[in-house]
């Protein structure tokens, strides 16, 4: 009996450190880099990204599809959308899908409308609409008007003004979120770095995410989001650490 224990747990951490080395290996931007992008424009204008727990168990997808402008009551607005569901592989253990869309202003980049829904197995679906008046500082969710602070946005606006950013003029990236009812900010810096045998800017930026109205590290989350450049500013590697919990989302694959 002892002897099968041991041999479980031998076989166990075994799985854990090849997982780890695997994961520390494909989370590596160089690699990130090589896998993805080919020499010359990139052709596609749909990005999929694979989400891990810790770093190294995949659990979900997400997709950001094209972005199309639209005209929404004489208005100019770009429309974003992701979506993200959890992997076949994990419905033994819970089943999600996210669908998100935002509707930003074409001159400010600033949202004016944002909505999500999430279903989760076993749980009621969960919508959310969110309106932004950026003009008179307030936004409306569920009928109930909180002020906010100029130029706030949502998950997908921030990602959006983050990819239009010219990082070599500007080092310093501070944005405001609010989709819920406290004010928060995305404040950090951007350093260039330098891949091996890379055809592309690559830039790496490191940020907190913290409540604006209070310096409280259990309302505080560390960001590291690394980028290439290209007509804009792609996304590859994302890692979100979080209350204890850390997650890593890579990109996978443009079309």
């Amino acid at each position: 009996m002892k002897r099968m224990l041991k041999f479980i747990v031998l076989v166990v951490a075994v799985i854990m450190v090849t997982l780890f080395v695997i994961g520390i290996y494909k989370n590596n931007p160089r690699v990130i880099v090589s896998k993805v992008f080919k020499i010359g424009k990139v052709q596609g204008e749909t990005f999929k990204y694979r989400i891990y727990a810790f770093g190294v168990l995949p659990i979900g997808d997400a997709v950001f599809n094209k972005i199309e402008p639209q005209e929404i009551k004489g208005q100019c607005v770009y429309h974003i959308n992701a979506k993200a569901r959890s992997l076949n592989g994990m419905s033994l253990f819970f089943k999600a899908k996210a669908i998100l869309d935002s509707y930003v202003d074409c001159v400010t980049l600033n949202p004016i409308f944002f909505k999500q829904k999430l279903v989760i197995s076993g749980k009621s679906e969960q919508e959310k609409e969110v309106t932004y008046d950026q003009k008179k500082g307030f936004m409306t969710l569920s009928g109930v008007k909180r002020e906010i602070l100029p130029n706030t946005q949502d998950p997908l606006s921030l990602v959006y003004n983050l990819k239009k950013m010219d990082f070599s003029k500007s080092k310093d990236i501070e944005l405001g979120i609010n989709t819920n009812q406290k004010n928060y900010v995305l404040k950090g810096i951007i350093e260039q770095k330098q891949i091996n045998n890379a055809d592309y800017k690559v830039y790496c930026g490191k940020a907190d995410i913290r409540r604006r109205d209070k310096n409280n590290p259990y309302h505080r989350s560390q960001v590291t989001m690394w980028f290439v450049k290209e007509k804009e500013n792609i996304p590859i590697l994302i890692n979100v650490f979080a209350s204890g919990f850390y997650m890593t989302i890579r990109l996978v694959e443009i079309q």
